[in-house]
């Protein structure tokens, strides 16, 4: 009998046990359900926070995901603003440090909702959101970027030899770029023939993302310097002057420049001059008839000599400045000048000359 009651008792105890787990299983899987629904509540929540949405963009571009800041913006890719410049713009403008970043808003206009971005403090961009007009299962609408601020501040002049090729930023600038602007050495309108001064052309590219960097070659190659100026963002692309090559056009300079100093004292007759003189240029007919009265018997020397503004345009012509002090002797009378010419030569013949002193 004691048997019996004790077996009929271990049943009722399995029963009860099963139904417990039952039940709180069936609780469990509530509270999974009702955890997985609020999570699912609150991510909704966040994904549709504006203030979300805008730290999504922040992270898409420092990810360099750069599809909904070209979208948002209307930008579009061009030869120099290609998809490697936007990404230097973005660098450039972030600072290249996201974690500095901050969105804070800054205004509701109607649906609209404003936000400024800043990079270390220093606010670098704008950004707008509007209502997606989609509702999701919570009744929650999201936000679409409207406009997200992209300027594009450059904007570069480039002033080259007509034969160089120039590049902004590793891509060359094509004649398309060329202006009707013409760029000219004033000095070379003393020659009679003026297609025979150097050429140039102007260049002109504008509404750049990205300060440019300018570089240019010549005709055979070889790289040229460029120099800006910041002011009037142009670029002059000039060729590079050997150590050789200075020293040869020093002395053409100096050899001239005394042969016209002691022709203007009666020391050097006008066709000794003349041999270091291009003909057919203004400057050759003014020498030829300037009236250099006779002096009495003296001695003279050039001392002093100093070059500066030397200036290659390209093989054949270049402009420099040469000073020095010119020694007048007469008996035991000196009479120092301290003396200065801006000179402009041409090559003829593989032989320097003289187109005129300004």
């Amino acid at each position: 009998m004691a048997e019996h009651y004790r077996t009929k008792s271990r049943r009722k105890i399995s029963i009860f046990s099963i139904i417990i787990l039952v039940f709180s299983f069936i609780i469990l899987i509530g509270i999974v359900i009702t955890l997985n629904c609020l999570w699912n509540y609150l991510e909704a929540y966040e994904n549709h926070n504006p203030t979300n949405v805008v730290n999504k963009y922040i992270n898409s571009l420092e990810d360099k995901d750069y599809s909904k800041a070209v979208a948002a913006s209307g930008f579009k890719y061009d030869y120099f603003n290609d998809e490697k410049a936007f990404g230097k713009y973005i660098s450039n403008t972030f600072q290249n440090d996201f974690s500095k970043i901050k969105s804070l808003k800054s205004g509701i206009d109607g649906e609209k909702v404003n936000y400024n971005i800043y990079a270390d403090n220093k606010k670098v961009s704008t950004v707008t959101l509007i209502p997606d007009k989609k509702a999701d299962k919570y009744g929650m609408k999201g936000w679409d970027i409207k406009t997200a601020e992209i300027k594009k501040l450059y904007s570069v002049k480039i002033i080259a030899p007509e034969a160089a090729k120039v590049f902004i930023d590793d891509k060359e600038v094509t004649p398309e770029y060329i202006t009707s602007e013409k760029y000219e050495i004033k000095a070379y309108s003393a020659l009679d023939n003026k297609d025979l001064a150097p050429k140039f052309s102007v260049y002109e590219v504008k509404d750049l993302l990205n300060k440019p960097i300018v570089t240019s070659n010549s005709s055979n190659g070889e790289a040229l310097l460029v120099s800006v100026d910041e002011k009037t963002s142009t670029a002059m692309c000039m060729p590079k002057m050997s150590e050789e090559w200075t020293e040869e056009i020093k002395s053409a300079v100096q050899t001239a420049i005394f042969k016209y100093a002691s022709y203007t004292t009666t020391d050097t007759t006008f066709n000794d001059l003349s041999a270091y003189v291009y003909k057919d240029c203004e400057f050759f007919r003014k020498i030829k008839d300037f009236e250099n009265k006779w002096q009495i018997t003296h001695t003279y020397s050039c001392d002093n000599v100093k070059f500066k503004d030397i200036v290659k345009y390209d093989d054949e012509h270049f402009t420099a400045s040469i000073s020095f002090t010119y020694n007048y002797k007469r008996g035991k009378t000196e009479q120092p000048s301290d003396v200065s010419y801006n000179t402009c030569f041409i090559k003829e013949n593989g032989k320097w000359l003289l187109v005129t002193i300004y």
